[in-house]
């Protein structure tokens, strides 16, 4: 995948994500990334929770605890 297409499938994740509160959802964004871009959309997700809502922010926090326990390669 080119860093362009990388860069979109980023951006429409994120932009998913805080949509649709989904967590398992989140899971696939991770699958479909390679290992070496995938600290690019947690640094997205993160990103986007400083600057957002309570809820957005909890998300994420939520998203990281599910991401520990089933030990998921988010980096």
């Amino acid at each position: 995948m080119s860093e362009a297409n990388v860069k979109k499938r980023i951006n429409e994740d994120s932009k998913e994500f805080s949509a649709v509160h989904n967590l398992e959802a989140a899971e696939v964004y991770f699958t479909n990334l390679t290992n070496m871009h995938c600290f690019q959309l947690v640094k997205k997700l993160v990103t986007k929770a400083i600057k957002s809502k309570e809820a957005d922010a909890q998300l994420v926090d939520d998203f990281s605890s599910l991401a520990v326990s089933k030990e998921l390669r988010l980096s």
